[in-house]
């Protein structure tokens, strides 16, 4: 392409062009791979983290996240972008020196989320975060079975070991032992469920693509609670799940 200034308008003015050496534009199953492209949203991020401290994996992490999304191009980045994520997610750290001395001081359970999950080969894992925002592991188990009694007697331990201080919150997946065996040792700790389990039986038990993106997006947005039941009933009522509520 070849252009003259005219001085007569003051003006740019192109006087030949040639489309020989042109390409045809990227298919669109394949642009969402381009660097321009390829972003994670927030809530993706979030759900990723959130993952990542309930024992998933990277790569089964991606997979979910695809399923949700419907097909593979609809995913606007690959597992190495979220090794990339990952990584700056876990090593930014907080500007104001106030609140990085304030984490160095609670360096242990007081003040901190409890990840508890129990693993399909008898393995109890107790995790949180620290100070840089890592996962860090508190405590590990072997189980005989996966009773409520023996969860209860578990966490009790994990209490003795921390001297009676008790998180501010404990996550863990929908077991009924679980949820038993929190409820009698963590009486007065918010208890609250894995996002990704949330999510993954919603995805089983709806079995739409889109209601489980929708789903995902009033689980992780940051609403009031009755703006939140206010929105979750128009949910419901747009699928036509009345009677499938668990």
């Amino acid at each position: 392409m070849d252009v003259k200034f005219a001085p007569e308008t003051g003006r740019w003015h192109i006087f030949y062009f040639s489309d020989e050496h042109n390409y045809d534009l990227l298919d669109t199953q394949f642009s969402a791979m381009l660097p321009a492209h390829r972003k994670m949203s927030e809530a993706d991020i979030m759900q990723m983290m959130n993952m990542l401290k309930s024992g998933i994996n990277t790569s089964q992490i991606f997979g979910l996240l695809t399923s949700q999304a419907g097909r593979y191009e609809f995913v606007c980045y690959g597992p190495r972008d979220m090794y990339n994520e990952i990584a700056r997610q876990r090593h930014q750290i907080p500007g104001d020196a106030a609140r990085v001395l304030k984490k160095l001081e609670d360096m242990r359970l007081k003040d901190q989320q409890l990840y508890f999950k129990a693993c399909h080969d008898s393995r109890v894992i107790f995790s949180g975060d620290n100070h840089h925002n890592q996962t860090i592991t508190f405590a590990a188990a072997l189980i005989v079975d996966e009773t409520t009694d023996t969860y209860i007697w578990l966490l009790r331990q994990l209490m003795f070991a921390m001297k009676g201080k008790n998180p501010t919150s404990i996550i863990t997946d929908g077991a009924m032992a679980i949820r038993n065996a929190v409820r009698d040792v963590f009486f007065d700790v918010r208890h609250r469920l894995c996002a990704w389990h949330l999510i993954r039986n919603a995805t089983s038990n709806v079995g739409n693509p889109s209601f489980t993106s929708k789903f995902r997006k009033i689980m992780l947005g940051d609403y009031e609670i009755l703006f939140f039941k206010r929105k979750w009933v128009q949910l419901i009522e747009e699928f036509g799940l009345e009677d499938k509520l668990w």
